[in-house]
């Protein structure tokens, strides 16, 4: 949704968790379709995959879950009045190192991602390496 242009953009999102006592993986899968603005401009459609490894660990009355996964990343040209824009569009695949840390109602992020192959066109900017951190409330 691209506010006050009358564009629309649809998504669909699957993810899968499988785990046998303490050794888990997440499978993600997410696609977006966007539509055009009042300009005839259309972002391109994204695919976002992921596979992530995790383990539960209980310390303390608390949980961590240290993660290694792989994402991969597809972006289809922008176009403009259904011509493509050259310098959008590509793909990525970048591996991730984190954790997660349950205590009580709290949960606590951080990750490192490194990017192991992308192919950008040159007007881009590239995926250098990330160190991210969240911190998230539950209400019950």
């Amino acid at each position: 949704l691209q506010i006050g242009t009358g564009a629309w953009g649809a998504g669909a999102n699957l993810f899968y968790t499988i785990r046998y006592k303490s050794a888990g993986i997440n499978l993600n899968a997410q696609y977006m379709h966007n539509g055009k603005n009042e300009l005839q401009y259309r972002f391109g459609d994204q695919v976002n995959t992921s596979i992530t490894a995790f383990y539960w660990l209980d310390v303390n009355k608390t949980t961590v879950l240290p993660q290694v996964g792989l994402a991969f990343d597809a972006f289809a040209k922008d176009q403009s009045f259904d011509a493509p824009e050259t310098i959008t569009g590509g793909t990525r695949l970048v591996a991730t190192l984190g954790f997660d840390w349950y205590i009580n109602r709290f949960l606590l992020t951080a990750f490192y991602q490194l990017p192991l192959a992308q192919e950008l066109p040159n007007a881009q900017p590239v995926f250098n390496t990330r160190l991210g951190f969240s911190a998230t409330v539950f209400f019950n």
